[in-house]
């Protein structure tokens, strides 16, 4: 009758099934942990005052706490199991305008097993990919044909030279064109797969940009919620495309409108830095490129991820896969979100981030974004040994 009684009462809180087994809970599940004790603590003595008549002695209670205590541990494991809940590390992976001539390439000289990434690149795209990383100048690498594949290249270089010194992570995500990288990562596409998909990204991005006339600019020193006040008041089209930390927001649109919203930002005592892209990424302007690729991706088979993957069009983890063409078309003309992934990120109870790929423009979101954790970057070989470290 006591548990009938109790079930009744927490309709929400009943035992689950069964306990997965080999499941080890450590510093860095408490606290996800916490949130729900401390709920569950609360609801349980409010319950023994309403109903004292239950527990005629302090033994007998404490024992329903530690059942109910068994319930929240058990909901914990039922949500990671389904990845609403990560823990420990995650991979990260730099976007588009991050790279730079021969960028990667020194962790080759450390171990050139890892050139037969470039390989199955040259094999997949067609082209030689290596020798546009190593030889081509700073314009041609921009072109966005070239800086997507190079740049998930250097991303999968640099994080599978950390995984053969030991590393391992438990979620993945990238800003913008990062989250290619993360496909891999995470074990959506194969390598040879995720090189395919990327090309018919960028050959249709780059297409799509050369019939707009668009523009990108990043707006520091102004929150969110100012920088879409001032693309509503704007005439003309512009809105945020990459919502990077409460005080940088890119936005992008027309280029007059663009220029417009920009000149209103500095009025505004912010600094507005155009970017060097071909046009706007992430906004409507981008709709051809999103229908191409899609019609080019959409027969291609996305396996289920083996790691928690974060999405920028959710600003959350993903949980639904059913139709990744068709999501990541929509990636292609919607903002990025990832001020809102890596809050998402710490409230599951990720600690520590680590960026692959050329520069640390993700780490230094994360430091400015989050406290408490532990952010750094992997190009090179002095940067691989701090990862490590």
């Amino acid at each position: 009758m006591i548990i009938e009684s109790v079930q009744k009462r927490l309709p929400k809180l009943t035992v689950l099934d069964v306990l997965p087994p080999s499941k080890s809970f450590t510093a860095k599940n408490t606290f996800p942990l916490a949130q729900d004790t401390l709920f569950i603590i609360k609801y349980f003595f409010k319950f023994c005052n309403d109903s004292h008549d239950f527990f005629p002695d302090v033994p007998t209670k404490y024992y329903f706490l530690h059942k109910f205590l068994f319930v929240v541990l058990c909901k914990v494991v039922q949500y990671h199991e389904k990845g609403w809940i990560n823990m420990g590390t995650i991979a990260l992976f730099s976007g588009q305008g991050s790279q730079y001539e021969r960028m990667g390439l020194e962790l080759l000289e450390q171990d050139d097993s890892l050139k037969s990434i470039y390989d199955t690149a040259k094999e997949a795209l067609g082209f030689d990919l290596y020798d546009i990383i190593a030889n081509a100048d700073a314009k041609t690498l921009s072109r966005t044909i070239y800086a997507q594949p190079a740049i998930m290249a250097t991303s999968l270089v640099c994080l599978e030279a950390a995984k053969k010194r030991g590393f391992t992570y438990d979620a993945v995500a990238g800003h913008s064109l990062g989250e290619y990288a993360a496909l891999v990562a995470s074990g959506m596409l194969s390598m040879e797969t995720g090189f395919q998909v990327i090309q018919a990204r960028a050959e249709a991005m780059e297409a799509a940009a050369s019939a707009a006339d668009g523009a990108m600019y990043a707006i520091l020193k102004l929150t969110p919620k100012e920088v879409e006040q001032i693309c509503e008041e704007t005439e003309g089209y512009v809105i945020p495309a990459n919502y990077n930390s409460s005080v940088q927001t890119v936005i992008a649109g027309d280029r007059d409108a663009v220029e417009r919203a920009a000149e209103t930002c500095k009025s505004r005592k912010a600094r507005a830095v155009p970017l060097a892209v071909a046009s706007a990424f992430h906004t409507r302007l981008m709709q051809p490129a999103a229908d191409a690729f899609y019609g080019k991706i959409q027969n291609v088979a996305f396996q289920s991820p083996n790691v928690a993957f974060y999405s920028n069009v959710l600003g959350d983890v993903r949980t639904d896969f059913s139709d990744m063409p068709t999501a990541l078309a929509k990636h292609i003309v919607s903002p990025v979100r990832f001020t809102d992934e890596l809050l998402a990120m710490q409230k599951n109870g990720i600690d520590t981030f680590v960026e692959f790929g050329p520069g640390k423009v993700l780490t230094k979101l994360v430091k400015k974004t989050l406290k408490d954790v532990t952010a750094k970057n992997c190009e090179n070989r002095e940067t691989l040994e701090g990862v490590l470290a």
